[in-house]
């Protein structure tokens, strides 16, 4: 008996499809085996973390618990006037059933794989599937490199999000525009401001040029941008209520009465609004897309691209975004598709230009740029190749037209280093798990006081104890709430240099502080800090030069954790009386914390 098996012209369609895709992925994780190990063991390691997250994830370890929350002022804040609303929603979700460290990396790996397919979806709408194998390789290589994605944070929401919003924008689809635009600002309201600035332009533009054809009259295109606009207020107004309960919005303006918002304040240049060339950083962004630079070492400073490893590459990803820029230029006259991604380009330039001019009302311009070019750069270069490659084999077979773009993307891939991709490990906290370990046995209503610096930042979001100052949660956005950091920081200030029981103990009473975390070093040297409380300690222990500091007299007796550089102590064992010590049991040893965690 003979069988014949045969499928129809769909099925052999699809399964083709379905075959291309999954080689096409295979070429993609051998292409980037090394990095993605590395970045697959980062998120394996429960004490790995993206340094922005820290007090953005923070908070849910005490949302379940409405008083916990209440009490810890600087989670509380966060809680109510930094974080949008669908952050919240996303996160309150998966907290559910995940600790808040665990629930912040599986947010990164959905993030990145919707910017991944989302990047891909765009390309091959374009230019085809060659075509969108390469840009597969450039969208994957880019999330490995952008560390906004590992770590859960708003910014990487953002990039995501951008990313549909150009699928929608190529594919003229209106309403999908608005509801990505309505997510962003729920989730990353920079990130809004950037769709919303999309969606307009695209409204104005007359159909024939590509704009909104759903309503083709003025009005009825205003009345759609104004229930948009409706909706927008409705999702950001809980964070703009809840910012105001921590006084009057603050700027640039207020310098001369706040040192924190000076030049060796809280913020970097960039950071504080001082206006940066913006091709300048356009140009810079879409290197780092493309160029695979090494990673930086202690001599380099962490934006520094011109290397002599580094100088061939940029001068051949200047060659790419030139050649992109020409088929840029050549599109208009082919494709309204390159003209509406140029809306979103004009968008991004847009923004940059207002939030600088605005600054901060609409957070830091810098951001618009970030979330812009690691989105346009994996689609803009696979598209430039593809349709260079179609212009000369022209009059070639249709399997030379497929193969040609993806042969001569890997050469550029290939070129530009990414065969020999270098990632910078996420930052960790390996040699503290003892600390962690002992400080998750504490009592939950726990104050813990220290240097802001250092792996204080850390602690609530490791083990949801609430700490008085750290920097990470150190923000000065709202009148209220830097005098509070400052009355917070200037007892810190006081108890580093003390020289007698007195600021120790209105720690205590003014804070319900109950343990101190200090480490050796910062008794031996002075430590540092931004404005104006860096100048305010070192005056302070120069000052006491020769005298003996008074935490090193209670050290010994009131030493409850020590580990390496670090010593924990449980204020507590004071002599309420006098403010010296008392007589307590011995502190525990590294050894003997390793024994109890078990």
């Amino acid at each position: 008996m003979t069988f014949h098996f045969s499928l129809s012209t769909s099925a052999r369609s699809s399964l083709t499809t379905f075959v291309c895709l999954g080689c096409a992925i295979a070429a993609t994780v051998l292409f980037f085996y090394g990095p993605l190990v590395s970045r697959v063991h980062s998120l394996q390691n429960p004490y790995s973390f993206s340094g922005d997250a820290l007090q953005h994830i923070a908070p849910f370890w005490h949302i379940r618990e409405p008083a916990e929350l209440s009490r810890d002022y600087i989670l509380n804040y966060y809680y109510q006037a930094i974080l949008p609303v669908g952050y919240k929603v996303v996160y309150l979700l998966v907290t559910e059933f995940l600790t808040p460290p665990v629930a912040c990396k599986l947010v990164a790996v959905l993030l990145s794989f919707l910017f991944i397919g989302c990047t891909v979806a765009s390309t091959r709408y374009i230019a085809g599937t060659p075509a969108a194998f390469v840009s597969l390789v450039l969208a994957t290589g880019a999330v490995i490199k952008n560390s906004y994605f590992m770590g859960g944070l708003q910014r990487g929401f953002g990039i995501a999000l951008a990313a549909f919003m150009i699928n929608a924008l190529l594919r003229g689809n209106f309403r999908a525009m608005c509801v990505v635009t309505l997510l962003s600002f729920s989730l990353y309201p920079a990130g809004g401001i950037l769709c919303m600035a999309t969606l307009v332009l695209f409204s104005i533009l007359p159909s024939s040029y590509g704009g909104y054809t759903g309503a083709t009259r003025t009005w009825q295109r205003v009345l759609v941008l104004g229930c948009v606009s409706i909706c927008i207020i409705a999702v950001v107004a809980p964070q703009l209520v809840g910012g105001s309960r921590y006084g009057e919005r603050l700027s640039l303006e207020n310098e001369q009465e706040f040192a924190e918002w000076g030049p060796a304040g809280r913020y970097t240049q960039g950071d504080r609004g001082v206006p940066i060339p913006l091709w300048s950083s356009i140009y810079s962004e879409s290197v780092r897309t493309l160029v695979v630079d090494r990673p930086p070492t202690s001599e380099d400073s962490e934006g520094d691209l011109v290397t002599p490893k580094t100088g061939a590459l940029i001068v051949l990803a200047s060659i790419v975004l030139c050649c992109g820029l020409v088929w840029w230029l050549d599109g208009f006259a082919l494709s309204l598709l390159a003209l509406r991604l140029t809306i979103f380009a004009g968008a991004s330039v847009g923004s940059y230009l207002l939030a600088t001019s605005l600054f901060p009302l609409l957070y830091i311009p810098s951001r618009y740029v970030i979330v812009a070019v690691p989105c346009l750069m994996p689609i803009i270069v696979p598209l430039m190749i593809s349709h260079c490659a179609s212009r000369a084999l022209h009059a070639r077979g249709a399997l030379i037209k497929r193969v040609a773009p993806v042969l001569i993307g890997c050469i550029v891939c290939v070129a530009l280093g990414w065969h020999s991709l270098q990632v910078r490990p996420l930052s960790t906290v390996d040699g503290y798990r003892d600390l962690f370990r002992f400080m998750e046995r504490l009592p939950r209503d726990v104050v813990i006081a220290g240097w802001p610096r250092g792996v204080l930042s850390t602690i609530p979001f490791f083990t949801g104890r609430s700490v008085l100052i750290y920097e990470e949660g150190h923000q000065i956005f709202h009148r209220d709430f830097l005098l509070e950091m400052r009355r917070r920081m200037d007892a810190t200030v006081a108890v580093f240099g003390a020289i007698d029981a007195t600021p120790l103990q209105q720690l205590r009473q003014d804070f319900k502080v109950t343990h101190l975390l200090i480490t050796r070093t910062q008794l031996q040297k002075t430590p540092r800090y931004f404005a104006p409380f860096g100048d305010q300690i070192a005056r302070l222990r120069e000052s006491r030069r020769g005298q003996t500091l008074y935490l090193e007299q209670i050290l010994e007796r009131c030493v409850v954790f020590k580990a390496h550089n670090l010593l924990l102590l449980d204020l507590s064992r004071l002599d309420p009386q006098t403010g010296g010590a008392a007589d307590e049991a011995a502190p525990l040893s590294l050894s003997e914390a390793k024994k109890t965690s078990l």
